[in-house]
């Protein structure tokens, strides 16, 4: 795994675990709640792979996505 990549996901990670202690990972759109599980439990997952996992045709989603929960912890 690259540098990058970890880097990214950590931060990704701990967003996530924030996101689901203040208001819960129930309480996001389904699609923002698949990414978020999917991260969790495929930590070392780049952001390509996590798209064809959840069958997203444009990885940017996912950034956009994971940049939208980012947005709900401020």
């Amino acid at each position: 795994m690259q540098k990058k990549t970890v880097k990214s996901s950590l931060k990704q990670i701990n967003d996530i675990l924030t996101i689901d202690k203040t208001i819960g990972l129930e309480s996001l759109p389904d699609d923002l709640k698949q990414v978020a599980f999917y991260r969790l439990n495929n930590r070392e997952a780049s952001l390509s792979t996590i798209a064809e996992a959840l069958g997203i045709k444009n990885p940017h989603y996912i950034i956009s996505s994971i940049k939208f929960l980012r947005l709900l912890i401020l």
